[in-house]
């Protein structure tokens, strides 16, 4: 009787804890295969701004020339593909403060290696569920 009680309480306290932790994650922002998906509603975004976010999210810092890697479209120009990085970073940015109402996701400072490089980064990458 008593063993079985013990185990009564322990099934319920093992449902409490996976609700909390559910619900705890369900306002954490997740990067799904066509964008994002916030407090139970699907965000799209679009491929390029896709795999700019996930890249924010994958690494802690990632440079302007890995972005444009990422992105990059052999028809173009390296210009008109400079300028759709730019673009792409911007509009993300802007669609994502407007999402998780911040002032600013994506971050950006000079490369302390080659000033030329401009790294960007996100303080909301720990955020996001994996």
């Amino acid at each position: 009787s008593r063993l079985w009680v013990l185990s009564i309480s322990l099934i319920i306290m093992i449902i409490i804890l996976v609700f909390f932790l559910q619900r705890k994650n369900r306002n954490k922002p997740k990067i799904t295969n066509k964008g994002i998906k916030y407090a139970g509603t699907n965000y799209i975004l679009s491929d390029k701004e896709h795999k700019v976010l996930s890249a924010l999210i994958k690494y802690k810092n990632i440079d302007s020339k890995t972005i444009l890697m990422t992105i990059y479209d052999s028809s173009l120009s390296e210009p008109q593909n400079n300028r759709i990085k730019l673009d792409v970073i911007k509009n993300l940015d802007s669609k994502l403060c407007d999402i998780l109402d911040l002032e600013s996701f994506i971050e950006s400072k000079k490369s302390m290696r080659d000033k030329r490089l401009v790294i960007y980064y996100t303080r909301q990458r720990k955020n996001f569920l994996n």
